[in-house]
């Protein structure tokens, strides 16, 4: 379950609406992928402060993209990183490689 938390939530960001924050939608998915409550809300709101909508959005299509609607829980933080290199943003690849490192996920 830990190896689909941030893919599943990079794949909510065409969900992201409302009055809703992305650091709030974000740790709810995470927590919804099966990641503990303390790490999605590092993570979420790691993410959701340091990228745009639009960033997680392009991330999310990469993802499911690369994945070719592949079981998720196959794919680890390492191999997201690879996919959010493939979008070509440093921003998006620093950021996604931090909050796994940083919040203890990968």
């Amino acid at each position: 379950m830990k190896r689909t938390f941030i893919l599943r939530t990079l794949m909510l960001a065409t969900g992201l609406a409302g009055c809703a924050t992305k650091q709030s939608v974000l740790t709810t998915e995470l927590t919804r992928a099966g990641l503990d409550p303390q790490r999605s809300t590092c993570v979420g709101e790691y993410m959701g402060n340091r990228l745009s909508i639009t960033q997680l959005q392009t991330l999310g299509r990469a993802v499911r993209e690369t994945t070719g609607g592949a079981d998720l829980r196959t794919i680890g933080a390492a191999d997201l990183v690879r996919i959010a290199a493939r979008v070509g943003d440093p921003r998006t690849i620093e950021v996604t490689g931090a909050a796994a490192l940083k919040c203890g996920v990968v």
